[in-house]
Parts: C-alpha cells; sequence; structure tokens
C-alpha cells in the first residue's frame, strides 16, 4: 500500500513539471497567424509578448503552472495576514503582485517534495507502513516550514544591508541639503551616487522620488518606504523628517 502511494505522488509531480514545461504550440500558432495578418499595434503586442515569454525561465514557468494547485493547502483569507505577508516579503525585496502567490505556492511544494523523498528513503530501508507514515508527515510538515525559514534569512540579510548602508547616504543627504538642494533631490542625488556602493538603501530612495513625481505626497511615500525596509533606524528617520515637514522646518 505504501508503494502505490508514493508511486502516485511520484507521477503527480512528473505530471505537474512535464506540464510546466510542455511548450504551448496552441498559444504560438495563434499568435503566428495573428502576426500573419498585420493587425498592427495588437500583432506587436502579441510579439512582443510572445517574446517575454519566450525569455522566462523553466523555474518560474514551473512556479506558475503549478502555484494554482499547490496554493490550497497554504493559502490566506484573512486579509490581515495576507497584508502582513506582503510586507515581509516585501522588506525580503519581493514586491510584485504575484509574490505572495508564489511564496504560499512554494510552501506546498517543499512539503511535498520532502515527503517523497523521505518516503522513497524509508521504502528503501523497508521500514514498516506506521513508522513510515509518521515520518512522512514529519518531512512534509518540515518542508512546510522551510520557505518560512528562508524568507526570515532573506529579510535579516536585506535589513543588514540597509542598516550597513545608511550612515554612507545619510551623511551624503545632509552634504545636499545643505549645499542648497531640496530633499527630493538630495534623495535623488543619494540614490545616484550610491546605487553601486549600496544598491539596496539607493533603490529604496529611487523608489520613494518616483512616488513623490507620482503625485503621492512625500510623507506616504517616506512611510511606505519605512515598511518596505522594515529596519528601526529607517522609520526613526521617517518620523523626523514627517516632523519637521509639518512643523515646517
Amino acid at each position: 500500500m505504501n508503494m502505490y502511494m508514493l508511486g502516485g505522488m511520484i507521477l503527480a509531480s512528473i505530471g505537474l513539471v512535464i506540464y510546466a514545461v510542455w511548450p504551448k504550440g496552441r498559444n504560438d500558432d495563434e499568435a503566428i497567424k495573428r502576426r500573419m495578418k498585420g493587425r498592427g499595434a495588437r500583432a506587436s503586442t502579441t510579439s512582443d509578448d510572445a517574446r517575454k515569454k519566450a525569455k522566462e525561465s523553466v523555474a518560474k514557468r514551473m512556479i506558475e503552472a503549478v502555484a494554482p494547485v499547490a496554493i490550497r493547502p497554504a493559502n490566506i483569507t484573512n486579509p490581515e495576514e495576507m497584508t502582513k505577508l506582503r510586507w515581509r516579503l516585501a522588506n525580503a525585496g519581493f514586491r510584485n503582485e504575484s509574490a505572495p502567490r508564489t511564496f504560499l505556492a512554494s510552501k506546498s511544494v517543499a512539503a511535498l517534495g520532502v515527503a517523497i523523498v523521505v518516503g522513497l528513503y524509508m521504502w528503501m530501508k523497508s521500514e514498516p507502513m506506521l513508522n513510515a507514515a509518521g515520518f512522512v508527515l514529519i518531512g512534509a510538515a518540515v518542508g512546510f516550514m522551510l520557505p518560512n525559514t528562508w524568507l526570515s534569512m532573506a529579510v535579516s540579510k536585506r535589513q543588514g544591508q540597509i542598516r550597513q548602508a545608511l550612515p554612507d547616504c545619510l551623511d551624503l543627504m545632509v552634504i545636499s541639503v545643505e549645499s542648497g538642494l531640496g530633499l527630493d533631490a538630495a534623495m535623488q542625488r543619494v540614490s545616484d551616487e550610491m546605487e553601486r556602493v549600496h544598491p539596496t538603501l539607493a533603490g529604496e530612495f529611487q523608489l520613494v522620488t518616483r512616488e513623490t513625481q507620482m503625485g503621492i505626497p512625500r510623507s506616504e511615500a517616506l512611510t511606505n518606504c519605512s515598511k518596505r525596509t522594515g529596519v528601526e533606524e529607517v522609520q526613526s528617520l521617517v518620523a523626523i523628517i514627517n516632523q519637521a515637514e509639518r512643523f515646517g522646518s
């Protein structure tokens, strides 16, 4: 019985991988037909989309194919918990819209992968079915928690980079402001000058500048920056800047 269960799990995993990697011939044929008909802007858009799909890595395509099925066991229905997960992923540098879905799907995939490996090992050792089932469940639980551990390590690494870059960026910002530049121009200069040395914090300053250029209030853009970084020093800096702006100093 244990052997049949393991065989079914292996076949299901192989089927998902083959489905993810298998070329989408029908979509490609339709795109070619549209280009042959020469539909102007629509044809060029289809061509651009086809090029983007062609450049996607196999791993990304696998995740996108498996995600709708794998996300169900780890799905979060509470909006507050989903918001916390989005900010947590932003702390690690993942701000795209599909990041939460990919992360939740990775938990199910990791649990299934570890369970299969443990089950195969137990089967090769001819362990009793009850013992093998217990170890498989433990392996699945460990695999389910592995993405959380990886995310915590990624957040700690990124926050360490931001803390290391903050003194140099602050010194340059102070010099820029004292030389007559406004705060927005000073942040833009800091992001340009520090992009090679401290790309993480420079990227956050660039994003703040873009948000203010799009019409978002500076205080809100800075608050978003402090939430994305999750660093206490940045939060204190943002609070000081917002308070100084509020009192006109």
